[in-house]
């Protein structure tokens, strides 16, 4: 069998859309902006943006939201657990960091 290149590579409980806040510092022009973010199985991304992360077992995440150019982003990292879950931020080019709350869309 041929699983194709973008399958889901596991069903996690996590499964489904999550609804997303960030809560930017001092260098984020965005203070609170929300996203949707994507789980299925272990793969982990913001809806509309192509750069995926990944989500393990245990909940512990990283995954990337795009920045004000191109070829910027941020990494977010954390922890989900049930229907929610938190996680901080920092972008590559370091004009913006912050953290974000997620909450599992029903």
């Amino acid at each position: 069998m041929v699983v194709p290149p973008n399958a889901p590579s596991s069903v996690s409980p996590f499964d489904g859309e999550w609804a997303a806040l960030t809560n930017g510092g001092s260098g984020c022009k965005n203070k609170r902006w929300p996203l949707t973010v994507l789980i299925e199985g272990k793969n982990m991304k913001m809806i509309g943006y192509r750069k995926a992360g990944r989500l393990a077992a245990d909940g512990t995440f990283a995954f990337y939201i795009p920045g004000k150019w191109e070829n910027d982003y941020a990494l977010v990292v954390g922890k989900l657990a049930g229907n929610s879950g938190v996680g901080r931020y920092k972008y590559k080019s370091g004009f913006c960091f912050g953290t974000m709350t997620l909450r599992r869309r029903q």
